[in-house]
């Protein structure tokens, strides 16, 4: 009998875990082995907007971690919602980000991003905030999809989709885009 995966839910800014439930029930219902959401709460995001995204960081690194042990030290899937891919993504990364490194990205088999704005640090015309500098540190250190072939990538309903995930070689790695009307 195949596995079932296991996967973790990173919530969006200012979201709380409730928000998720009922995405978690449902995929429970499909089959999945396990389904845990990363303990990000309001608070954590202000002080993220505040601070930067260092905390988050660590915190959703470590929810990953938690999720890849409890299933069996399998490549989990990471539904990630809105700032919660960029939190990810930080997660993943094999540089450190503003002193801070989770590394978990072997635990990362595939990263389903929700609309994520992966291409915030590119906007010009508004208020520059610490998801720019998140984007904008992404951008340079683990650009695209940069733990492909091994990670798959997949974004979903992004305003920005042409963060593409290119994998090497100019290929794309996973990418799929849901046209949404109006929102192109």
């Amino acid at each position: 009998v195949e596995p079932r995966p296991s996967v973790l839910i990173v919530g969006g800014y200012a979201t709380v875990p409730p928000n998720y439930w009922p995405l978690r029930e449902r995929l429970r219902r499909r089959g999945v082995e396990r389904v845990d959401i990363a303990p990000l709460w309001t608070p954590d995001w202000l002080l993220a907007a505040m601070l930067g995204f260092g905390p988050i960081l660590r915190r959703t690194g470590r929810a990953i971690q938690r999720t890849y042990l409890a299933g069996g030290r399998r490549p989990i899937i990471i539904v990630a919602h809105s700032a919660g891919g960029i939190a990810s993504r930080l997660a993943m990364s094999d540089v450190p980000f503003n002193d801070r490194l989770a590394g978990v990205a072997e635990a990362v088999g595939c990263l389903v991003t929700l609309g994520t704005p992966h291409r915030l640090a590119q906007l010009s015309n508004r208020y520059h905030h610490a998801g720019h500098q998140a984007c904008a540190f992404l951008d340079h250190e683990t650009p695209g999809a940069y733990f492909a072939p091994r990670t798959a990538y997949l974004s979903v309903g992004s305003r920005h989709p042409s963060a593409a995930f290119p994998g090497a070689g100019g290929r794309l790695a996973g990418q799929h885009r849901i046209r949404q009307p109006g929102r192109d």
